[in-house]
């Protein structure tokens, strides 16, 4: 006797349970990914901002102070380091990020001569 062309129940149940699971992981991993893409433009927002500072400490001249500390509105807080003898010149910035999940702090540093 031939068999009836064409899928049987169970296989359609499975054929439609595994097509399930795909979507359900490709629409939870698209949330993620666009979580990351929007952390990712906060970091890169600190980052400019922490480079802009570190550039400023750069431009003055060394042993100008023996340290500062100065604050501002948009999250980042500034700690520059210069050592009495005036050879090498030392910065760090820290960056406060607000993200949805809490809040981050980046630290940036560099040194530099006299």
């Amino acid at each position: 006797m031939k068999q009836p062309d064409g899928f049987t129940l169970i296989e359609l149940v499975l054929a439609m349970f595994l097509l399930t699971v795909g979507l359900v992981s490709l629409i939870s991993s698209s949330v993620m990914i666009t979580r990351l893409v929007a952390n990712g433009d906060s970091y890169t927002e600190a980052a400019v901002g922490a480079v802009g500072r570190l550039e400023l400490w750069r431009g003055t001249r060394c042993g100008v102070a023996a340290a500062s500390l100065e604050s501002a509105d948009d999250g980042i807080v500034s700690l520059g380091l210069w050592p009495a003898d005036g050879a090498i010149q030392r910065a760090a910035v820290a960056v406060t990020t607000t993200l949805a999940r809490g809040v981050r702090v980046d630290t940036f540093s560099t040194t530099g001569g006299c």
